[in-house]
């Protein structure tokens, strides 16, 4: 179950970040200030309670974090992977920024409410149905170099809202120095 989970969440999160990277002539244009190279992170997969449901790897290279917190409204599309794939556009609205802290430094993260409109009939009739997607909320840290800090989604169709965070490393406490430099001999004593 959690190997299933795990995939389910690291498919969710590449499609998503991948998708969001294209866009159709409707879509806003964005100007790219943060040119992408590859991000690598690890991530936790949380209820909004923090029950623990999974953990793996961020992989990303998309254009969120090009974004402009002054923007009023952004739109892209993006390709819904539903039974029958088609075009939506995702609304990202700034709604301020919220505070956050790495150990002892404080900071601030923009919190994006992102909406997904489906266009044309199916989306009136989704509408009129209660059938349109939950909105979604993702915080970037902003700056010379933006970065992902958390989400919460739904990561499938009518499912749970669920927390993307970040995690950091945790070495093994029993790992000493002097069991490091035996696991490493080009720093052995002689």
């Amino acid at each position: 179950m959690r190997n299933a989970v795990r995939w389910c969440v690291r498919v969710a999160a590449i499609a998503a970040v991948a998708l969001l990277g294209s866009r159709s002539a409707v879509a806003d244009p964005i100007a790219v200030k943060h040119s992408e190279g590859v991000a690598h992170g690890f991530v936790a997969l949380r209820t909004l309670e923090g029950a623990p449901l999974a953990d793996g790897d961020l992989i990303q290279n998309a254009l969120l974090k090009n974004v402009s917190p002054h923007a009023p409204k952004t739109t892209v599309s993006m390709v819904a992977m539903t039974p029958k794939p088609r075009v939506v556009e995702l609304e990202f609205t700034p709604h301020g920024y919220e505070p956050l802290s790495t150990a002892a430094s404080a900071r601030k993260a923009m919190h994006y409410v992102v909406k997904v409109h489906v266009p044309g009939a199916v989306g009136a009739v989704a509408s009129l149905l209660g059938k349109t997607p939950s909105d979604s909320h993702v915080w970037i840290l902003t700056g010379e170099a933006p970065a992902f800090v958390k989400a919460e989604m739904a990561l499938f169709r009518d499912g749970p809202t669920w927390r993307i965070e970040l995690l950091s490393p945790v070495w093994p406490s029993s790992a000493s120095a002097e069991s490091r430099e035996a696991k490493d001999p080009k720093d052995a004593k002689p």
